[in-house]
């Protein structure tokens, strides 16, 4: 091999590499979407699940029925349960301050935003 064919061979590895970092970035920003739209999914899947369950406990009649917004309003205005449910997602990983809702925080990250809101609701 003369220097020129060494040459070519690391220019080409360079190329080959750059289109490798970039492909590793592309798919670092896709898993991150990804993850932030489960933990919103999941998030929303519970607050439902709260409901559905709320609904087979106390069946409303004809007459007395809710709307979905004004359950969803009485799921949410129970103090206790919501404090709870916000700090079970925030020890899984999931913000939920409102700068960063339902994003993934990194391992052993902590979040003053989300303790304000957890410490928040101890006060109310």
């Amino acid at each position: 091999m003369d220097y020129q064919d060494i040459k070519q061979l690391l220019d080409h590895s360079s190329e080959q590499l750059i289109q490798l970092s970039e492909t590793v970035a592309r798919l670092s920003g896709a898993l991150n979407e990804l993850m932030e739209e489960n933990n919103r999914l999941r998030m929303r899947n519970h607050e439902l699940m709260s409901l559905v369950s709320q609904n087979y406990q106390t069946p409303a009649t004809n007459n007395e029925e809710q709307s979905t917004a004004e359950q969803m309003e009485a799921v949410t205005d129970d103090n206790a349960s919501g404090k709870d449910r916000l700090q079970t997602f925030y020890d899984e990983g999931i913000h939920v301050c409102h700068p960063y809702f339902g994003s993934q925080r990194y391992p052993d990250e902590e979040c003053m935003f989300c303790q304000g809101v957890l410490d928040g609701l101890d006060h109310n």
